[in-house]
Parts: C-alpha cells; sequence; structure tokens
C-alpha cells in the first residue's frame, strides 16, 4: 500500500476504522508519512505489519515511535521493517536500543521480528532475555545492524539460552552478539539446553577481534545447538571466513559450518600435539 506524498490527516476527521484488515504493508516514499498513517487509522485485527522505507531513515527517534505505536495492535503477530541503505552511510547518531524494543514487549503473539533498518543496534542479554519471555511463539528474530557502524555489541551468547530453551518455535535467528559467554554458562553441561530443532536460518553478526580460536565459544555453539548445522554463520564485519589455526578446532566448526566437509588436512593450518 503506497502512502501518498506529504500524507496529512484530514482536519476535522475522527480516525478512520478498519475493522477487518489484517494485513498493512507501506512503501513510502518518505518514512516520516508513516506516522501520521498510523496515528490516524484504528486497525483493531491487525496482525501482519511491514514497512519499507525506500530510503534510509534519517531520524531514529521516528522509528522508536513507530514501535511504540505498534504495540496498539494487540494481534500483531508479523512485525517486518526494512530501509536501504544510505549512499553516505548511516548515520551514528540513529542506533536501536533495549529501550526502542521495549514497546514490542507487549504483543504476545508475535511470531516474526524482522527489523533491519540499517543503523546500528544496542542490545544486551537482559532485553534478550525479556524477547524470550514475552514472545513464546516467536519464530524468526531478526534484527540485523549497520555492517558500516561497527558497534560492539553488549548481548553476549549467553543470550541464545532462554532464546532456545524458551521460543520452541524459534527457527530463524540473527542478532549482533559478542563472542563472550557469561561465566554461569562455562562450567555448565549445556545438553541441559541443548535443542535438537531443525533450524532454517541462524545468523550471528559480531564484531569480536578473535574467533578462530576460541575452543569455548566453538563448544558451546556445538553442545547448544547440535542440529543446526546449513544454517548456521558467523559473520564478521570485513571478513568472509575464520581462519584456524588448529585443526582439531576446525573440525569443531565443520558441525557448526554444513558448508565446510571433511578435506586433507591443509598444510598452512598447525598440528595439534
Amino acid at each position: 500500500m503506497p502512502v501518498r506524498s506529504s500524507f496529512n490527516p484530514p482536519q476535522g476527521h475522527s480516525p478512520i476504522l478498519f475493522p477487518t484488515l489484517e494485513i498493512l504493508h507501506l512503501d513510502p516514499e518518505n518514512f516520516g508519512d508513516v506516522l501520521p498513517f498510523i496515528r490516524w487509522v484504528r486497525l483493531p485485527q491487525l496482525r501482519d505489519f511491514r514497512v519499507f522505507n525506500k530510503t534510509a531513515f534519517s531520524n531514529g527517534s521516528h522509528l522508536e515511535e513507530l514501535l511504540s505505536h505498534l504495540s496498539a495492535f494487540k494481534l500483531l503477530s508479523d512485525v517486518t521493517i526494512l530501509a536501504i541503505p544510505n549512499i553516505f552511510g548511516p548515520s551514528p547518531l540513529n542506533t536501536l536500543t533495549a529501550t526502542s524494543f521495549a514497546p514490542l514487549l507487549d504483543l504476545h503473539s508475535l511470531s516474526v521480528l524482522d527489523v533491519n533498518p540499517n543503523m546500528a543496534i544496542d542490545l544486551d542479554d537482559d532485553v534478550l532475555a525479556a524477547m524470550a519471555t514475552a514472545w513464546p511463539r516467536i519464530k524468526v528474530l531478526s534484527i540485523v545492524p549497520s555492517l558500516e557502524l561497527p558497534t560492539k555489541p553488549r548481548a553476549t551468547l549467553g543470550a541464545l539460552i532462554p532464546l532456545v530453551t524458551q521460543c520452541p518455535l524459534l527457527c530463524s535467528v540473527a542478532l549482533p552478539l559478542d563472542l563472550l559467554i557469561p561465566e554461569k554458562y562455562i562450567r555448565c553441561d549445556m545438553r541441559t539446553y541443548r535443542s535438537n530443532r531443525k533450524w532454517a536460518a541462524f545468523d550471528i553478526w559480531y564484531w569480536s577481534d578473535v574467533v578462530a580460536d576460541n575452543w569455548i565459544m566453538a563448544d558451546f555453539l556445538c553442545e547448544l545447538l547440535p542440529t543446526v548445522h546449513n544454517a548456521f554463520s558467523v559473520r564478521r564485519v570485513g571478513f568472509a571466513k575464520p581462519y584456524f589455526k588448529s585443526w582439531l578446532l576446525f573440525q569443531r566448526y565443520v558441525k557448526l559450518f554444513g558448508g565446510y566437509q571433511e578435506k586433507p588436512r591443509p598444510s598452512s593450518v598447525l598440528s595439534e600435539p
């Protein structure tokens, strides 16, 4: 549904009620027109909301306000918000935080949250745990940060545990995470939290300086997600694949990265004692 340029609600008119409308997909020329439109309509049956911004978000507060308004649509199950990259690069002043997503925690029927606003994302373990509690029916949780803003995430790999254990339908994940494991989980038996479900996608976006030699991280993920295989990827900005000094560690990663296959040991990697 295109939103006409410079949309302004008619003066002196009450909000319009669409009593049976369940799907609303918007492709605005200007994201600033979406907010007055959303304020003006009443959509008691809305279940699927999508907005594709044809330009980069110039004002993060507008997007936060939209997320706040969406919390009024209690039957919402699918929320998708996308923006094309700005040719001049994203603004470092625009950041989505835990506060930005807090209003959506009231949407307990949410099954899809796909947010790729070409902005910095700053989440922590607490807000991801709150999402796991608030959205027991979530199937797709994708919050993708701008690759041009190397903001180190505060959320850690420990945030995956409540998502895996409390969201049994979750099959697609894309999140910015620091490749650290909270101390309370390092010595835990991950089989306690293990999930054998079939994953459609599992992407971790990170900016940590170490990945290829992190034995603890590799073992943690292999134990927690033994069936993730082809769906898994760990993506570092500026690097396509990790470099492995350890052949045994490489074999651990084979369990995670389905695209890697057992091959003769390359001469360029170091042998294990």
